[in-house]
């Protein structure tokens, strides 16, 4: 069934035409600090991956239009449905995997989602080329969150900024 669900997205995302990753971009957000994120925009969403190498393990996050239509508030804060039930899934280049997210509100237009990934699942994450999130609702029934994105493929920025980070789990 999950492999059913996985190549399902996939060939949707090929049939819907998602718009095509441009390279990753790198910026350091706050003067003064270690930080580093490379991130891309695809279509309308944003995928950053964060690393400062003295926090630890590098971070994933997602900035999406905030949806009408599906309760993000349940999953935004610390200690937030997401990030006690695994209430999501991670699809890398078509395979899916169980994971915790929480997020918060940008603004009223936006959502970011950070998503927690497990160790063993960093390196195919980040050499995915297809990049999807499914979210179930956190109360009641209802329709999943779902995005999907097509990263670049070349991933060589993304791992110089995220080395430093695997280097410090190593």
């Amino acid at each position: 069934m999950k492999k059913m669900h996985g190549a399902a997205l996939v060939l949707a995302a090929l049939l819907t035409g998602i718009a095509h990753a441009a390279d990753w971009q790198v910026s350091s957000p706050y003067a003064d600090n270690a930080l580093e994120t490379a991130w891309i925009r695809s279509g309308s969403t944003d995928v950053l991956w964060s690393c400062r190498a003295d926090a630890g393990q590098p971070v994933l996050a997602l900035e999406v239009p905030a949806s009408s239509s599906f309760d993000l508030g349940a999953f935004e804060g610390r200690g937030a449905a997401g990030e006690k039930y695994k209430l999501a899934a991670i699809g890398l280049d078509g395979k899916f995997t169980p994971v915790n997210v929480s997020g918060w509100h940008v603004d009223s237009d936006h959502f970011h989602w950070e998503v927690t990934l497990p160790p063993a699942l960093l390196a195919r994450a980040i050499k995915a080329r297809l990049l999807a999130l499914s979210v179930k609702p956190a109360r009641g029934s209802g329709n999943r969150y779902r995005l999907w994105v097509e990263l670049p493929a070349n991933h060589a920025t993304l791992l110089e900024v995220l080395q430093p980070c695997l280097d410090a789990n190593n």
